[in-house]
């Protein structure tokens, strides 16, 4: 280094890590000025609106989660799981009130899913099995728990939605199948809104 060369003590990089942050605090006087407005906007404009289910708003949460569900497909084999999961929670939120349906269907989802991966093995080697997954002996997960772990985001999703599926609308039905074949062929914007479209004009045309 040539000794008339200035030494930089600070490295320049560190200049402009103040930026974000004063952008951020800029930023929330606006923040908090919105909030009461779209609380104001919102109660003006609710009442006008009405029901948003009547809309068919109400598919959006199933459209997304079957978007998802199409991005964690394996196969038939590894969504046998997601059936299982989809059968329990359906008969648990048609026969037992509340939200335990989730949980079962959930639950006998990871279930199925752990039986299956050997589905010829006994079933005291399956216990004795779990408990050394449970313990994840060696640090290693064996094929029955790794096909639990990648089941159970699938589990979850279905068993959240499984009531659509046995909804007494004959509409909420045929637009639920509609979104189903239109997940599986579109990304996630395109299908969350052709579900709420064809929701509300089936509900139009096939009141309940």
């Amino acid at each position: 280094m040539n000794a008339h060369e200035p030494v930089l003590n600070d490295p320049p990089a560190t200049l402009p890590q103040s930026e974000p942050r004063r952008g951020a605090v800029a930023a929330l006087p606006a923040l908090l000025g919105f909030i009461p407005f779209a609380l104001v906007l919102g109660g003006q404009v609710g009442p006008l609106l009405g029901d948003l289910r009547s809309y068919g708003f109400d598919i959006a949460c199933a459209a997304v989660f079957l978007v998802l569900l199409k991005g964690m497909w394996r196969g038939v084999h590894a969504a046998l799981a997601w059936l299982f999961s989809l059968i329990t929670a359906a008969l648990f939120y048609l026969l037992i009130p509340g939200g335990w349906y989730v949980l079962a269907g959930t639950v006998a989802g990871l279930v199925t899913a752990y039986l299956w991966a050997k589905p010829c093995m006994a079933v005291d080697t399956n216990l004795t099995r779990a408990l050394g997954f449970l313990l994840l002996r060696n640090g290693t997960l064996g094929p029955q728990l790794t096909q639990v772990l990648n089941a159970a985001p699938g589990c979850v999703l279905i068993a959240v939605i499984a009531p659509k599926f046995v909804s007494g609308h004959p509409a909420d039905l045929i637009a639920l199948g509609l979104t189903v074949y239109a997940a599986t062929r579109f990304s996630l914007l395109p299908v969350v809104v052709f579900a709420i479209v064809m929701t509300g004009v089936l509900r139009l045309l096939l009141p309940a």
